[in-house]
């Protein structure tokens, strides 16, 4: 079998790079912006950009390595394309969500279509790296 370097993932992962950088920015800003240096100092506003931020971190990274091991092992490029394509959409639409009004339209569709799609890439990525997948 041969191994090769996971580059379509690791393409995707600098786009990851940028937005996670982004989502960081954001909570600096409102920090700075309301002189709130640790927690969210009781505003929901920075409670939701803290909770994007975290919530990017805590799901991106096993995607990302299931899909790279996905790569490595040489499965399609469209189903990797697939994979990370949706889980970028995905991870744009959730923080959107996130930072909008409560009760807003964005609010609900982006979260919940962030949040399914999400699921959605990590069950179809476990699932192809299981050993008897297609």
């Amino acid at each position: 079998m041969t191994i090769q370097a996971p580059e379509l993932t690791l393409a995707y992962l600098a786009i990851f790079g940028v937005l996670y950088a982004a989502l960081s920015l954001v909570v600096v800003v409102l920090r700075i912006k309301l002189d709130t240096p640790y927690g969210d100092g009781g505003n929901e506003h920075l409670l939701h950009a803290i909770r994007a931020h975290g919530n990017f971190a805590e799901w991106v990274p096993l995607i990302c390595l299931l899909v790279a091991g996905l790569e490595m092992l040489g499965q399609p490029e469209l189903r990797i394309h697939m994979l990370m394509g949706t889980l970028l959409a995905a991870r744009v639409l959730h923080p959107i969500g996130m930072l909008s009004a409560v009760g807003t339209r964005m609010y609900f569709v982006g979260r919940i279509c962030g949040a399914f799609s999400t699921w959605a890439v990590l069950l179809a990525a476990s699932f192809f790296a299981l050993p008897f997948s297609p």
